[in-house]
């Protein structure tokens, strides 16, 4: 039996009544009416109001998340365009920083910059600056730096700004620019300190070395300490002077404005006669603006993702 399409005429020819012409047409509407949604039939006959048909969705983001790539995608653009495609970052050289200090006219300051030189008492683990100054430590030109005046010359940070390896009268040979840091037996640490200047909080990366530079000595104890608390320790005998970067670290931390890192030389004993200790070091922390340009960007690309 054919089904009859809207328009066609239903012949009630080969039907056996009337009753069985009806009972087609009857088949063939609900046939029919099986294909149209219910709520669009209903609106038809007038059941329902119009404005009921529009649906409601609670909870989605989709709308939002498309207005924010809106603006968010050309603001991305223009920061890619103008050189930042790249998260741009702060760094601090400590080395640099202190070659930087070290002025022919004896302007020299202590804090300079971010960072400070001086000592952190291992009993009250407390810092403190070191102001007594010197162009010619033991009286060697280009070993520049702060030092107690004992009768060791020590704890003492000092630096070479020779510009070319420099070997000192007490067996030490200190590359370009490198800085040395030494403790004395009273259980003193040469210390340089690093401050977050204000402005510049965030995740910081902090990448240097601790290197034994005396063949003799019992060795020491080298530690990188954020606020006071210990994030990095290792020990260095004359067995690691032959080992390259034997004290390297490569560390992150989020460090907030006024947070410290000590980069501490300490004495295991009495003997300290010997512990001269190299030291390189860099921090670097996201730019505030990139790392807000960066955060976008990945709400940006959640969007997108989700779309």
């Amino acid at each position: 039996m054919a089904s009859a399409r809207r328009g066609d005429s239903i012949e009630v020819r080969g039907v056996g009544s009337i009753r069985d012409a009806c009972a087609l047409a009857s088949i063939d509407s609900f046939r029919r009416a099986e294909k149209t949604p219910t709520r669009a039939r209903l609106l038809h006959r007038g059941a329902i109001p119009a404005f009921t048909m529009r649906r409601r969705k609670s909870g989605n983001l989709k709308p939002l998340i498309t207005s924010m790539n809106k603006i968010l995608i050309p603001l991305i653009a223009v920061a890619v365009a103008a050189g930042s495609a790249k998260a741009q970052v702060i760094s601090f050289d400590a080395n640099a920083t202190f070659l930087d200090n070290e002025k022919p006219d004896g302007s020299e300051t202590n804090p300079f910059g971010a960072f400070s030189y001086g000592q952190i008492d291992e009993v009250t683990n407390t810092f403190s600056t070191i102001q007594n100054h010197t162009d010619f430590f033991a009286g060697l030109p280009n070993i520049e730096g702060y030092f107690i005046p004992s009768a060791f010359l020590v704890p003492c940070v000092l630096i070479n700004t020779s510009g070319a390896p420099n070997t000192t009268s007490f067996g030490v040979t200190l590359e370009a620019d490198e800085i040395l840091l030494h403790p004395d037996d009273l259980g003193n640490a040469g210390t340089l300190r690093f401050t977050v200047p204000v402005g510049a909080g965030g995740l910081y990366s902090i990448v240097g070395n601790f290197e034994k530079k005396n063949l003799q000595g019992n060795g020491t104890i080298n530690e990188v300490l954020v606020n006071g608390s210990s994030i990095f320790s290792v020990a260095l005998t004359s067995a690691d002077t032959e080992i390259e970067e034997p004290g390297a670290f490569n560390l992150s931390r989020t460090l907030a404005p006024g947070d410290t890192v000590d980069f501490a030389v300490f004495a295991p004993g009495a003997d300290f006669g010997s512990d001269s200790t190299g030291f390189t070091a860099v921090l670097t922390v996201p730019e505030p603006g990139s790392a807000a340009l960066l955060a976008l960007g990945g709400i940006g690309l959640l969007g997108r993702r989700r779309r």
